[in-house]
């Protein structure tokens, strides 16, 4: 009868230490889901932070390139006002001149593609 009692001991001991570990993990494992929900709530953040410095930076991308296109534009705005000129007084010419033109070549549609 002695050993059964030995028994009942050791196990109501080991009940108390595993009722002990429990409430010393029950705060712990509280703190980490508070963590994992704030680090949660961080990386949305971040996440939101990186996708405005994607945006930010395709916009000046953007700019950049407009400002390209834009200086192609007016370094080209001479010669094609240049050539709209030229195409503005051929067409201004008399109708007898142009037609005159014409009639000197081997044939109309080679004037015309001249032009």
């Amino acid at each position: 009868m002695q050993e059964g009692g030995q028994v009942a001991k050791e196990v109501r001991r080991l009940a108390q230490h595993s009722a002990a570990a429990t409430k010393e993990i029950k705060p712990l494992v509280g703190d980490s889901s508070a963590h994992l929900q704030q680090g949660g709530l961080l990386v949305a953040k971040a996440g939101d932070a990186m996708q405005r410095m994607v945006d930010s930076i395709t916009g000046v991308v953007n700019k950049g390139a407009n400002f390209r296109e834009l200086a192609v534009n007016r370094a080209m705005a001479p010669a094609m006002g240049d050539v709209l000129t030229v195409l503005v007084a051929q067409l201004c010419l008399p109708g007898s001149t142009l037609a005159l033109r014409a009639a000197q070549q081997p044939s109309a549609s080679l004037y015309l593609n001249h032009l």
